[in-house]
């Protein structure tokens, strides 16, 4: 299933609290690129969090996935989980043609 992870960083923290933890969060996130975990990864414009898409067989299985990024360890992040499907209307419209 297409699982799209939202990170939201906690605005309650300094940018000095996430200061250690940028270049660990980039290697966990070029390793699940690497494996496929993850398809994409945007940030967010402003900079307060990240969009991850991912495939997986389950929102639990997402979380046990995001349960490894070092931000989220240490708590200074937390996901939001959507899982998707195709738009109907996309999909309809594609059986048309």
């Amino acid at each position: 299933m297409k699982i799209f992870a939202i990170a939201k960083r906690d605005p309650k923290r300094k940018p000095e609290d996430f200061a250690p933890l940028l270049d660990p969060e980039a290697r966990k996130s070029l390793q699940f690129l690497a494996e496929r975990r993850i398809d994409a990864i945007w940030s967010h414009q402003d900079g307060t969090g990240a969009v991850i898409e991912m495939e997986a067989e389950s929102v639990e299985a997402a979380k046990a996935a995001m349960a490894e990024y070092p931000m989220l360890k240490a708590s200074l992040i937390s996901f939001d989980y959507y899982p998707v499907r195709p738009y109907r209307g996309v999909v309809d419209a594609a059986k048309r043609f």
